[in-house]
């Protein structure tokens, strides 16, 4: 699996590559133009991820503090493999890693218990509101198995959730970047689809704003390149923004 995330918040992206077991997962951040350098032993993921085989991942803000956290789904394909290598298992547990805004990554699994606790053959991730409260929860697919729907119920910071629609004949946005200034802060996203492994997530963009009341502005680069701002969009709704027309429709979330 693969996907791509500001990770602390400069606008300097960074792509996240799920690998097999024994191999650590790679995390490359942008250095400037074409050029990527390897981040993961500076995030702290290295130890972490080595002994887990690795297919859907993605970047999530799960607490809503403003930052791109990360949630692996892990399992082998080898159901005999403990029968040669002891310290790997078949099933393996998800794992959740949280965002310190500093570049680091820390496993927060075991805290937070529950489907982080249960190994899993699992394969596809995918992230959205499906209860349409504001934060983000988690479907997670298994090989051979059910299927696990991961509700999110835990503390968390306010939220803006971003629809986009673009001009004809890309009315879905894809390839818009949007830079939310927060504060002191810049989130930078992009509408996309893909990413994970063999996944699609919803292509609304969900903003964290911790303790912030508002997105202070709100920038849109269109995909064919032009440029649109927005002041102001107040916490605790979902704003459809229409290319060329700005605000079109806004709803508050479930509380």
């Amino acid at each position: 699996g693969v996907d791509i995330a500001s990770v602390v918040n400069d606008g300097v992206l960074s792509i996240a590559i799920g690998n097999f077991s024994r191999e650590a997962l790679s995390l490359y951040s942008q250095a400037g133009g074409e050029v990527f350098v390897d981040a993961a032993g500076k995030a702290r993921l290295m130890q972490a991820t080595l002994q887990p085989l690795t297919f859907g991942l993605r970047f999530f803000d799960y607490d809503l503090d403003g930052y791109q956290d990360l949630i692996l789904a892990n399992g082998h394909i080898e159901p005999e493999i403990n029968s040669t290598q002891k310290e790997i298992e078949y099933q393996q547990a998800p794992q959740l890693f949280w965002n310190d805004g500093d570049g680091r990554m820390v496993e927060v699994s075991e805290q937070t218990g529950g489907p982080f606790l249960k190994p899993v053959v699992a394969r596809g991730l995918s992230v959205g509101d499906i209860d349409a409260d504001g934060d983000l929860d988690v479907l997670l697919t298994t090989n051979g198995g059910p299927a696990y729907l991961l509700r999110n119920e835990g503390p968390t910071g306010r939220v803006v959730e971003l629809d986009l629609t673009g001009k004809a004949p890309n009315r879905d946005a894809i390839g818009a970047k949007v830079t939310a200034r927060v504060g002191e802060q810049e989130q930078v996203f992009m509408v996309r689809t893909g990413s994970s492994y063999l996944s699609h997530s919803p292509m609304s963009l969900t903003v964290g704003l911790g303790e912030a009341e508002q997105i202070d502005r709100l920038e849109i680069r269109w995909p064919d390149g032009t440029v649109e701002a927005l002041e102001q969009l107040a916490a605790g709704s979902r704003y459809d923004i229409a290319q060329g027309e700005g605000v079109v429709g806004k709803k508050a979330f479930v509380q």
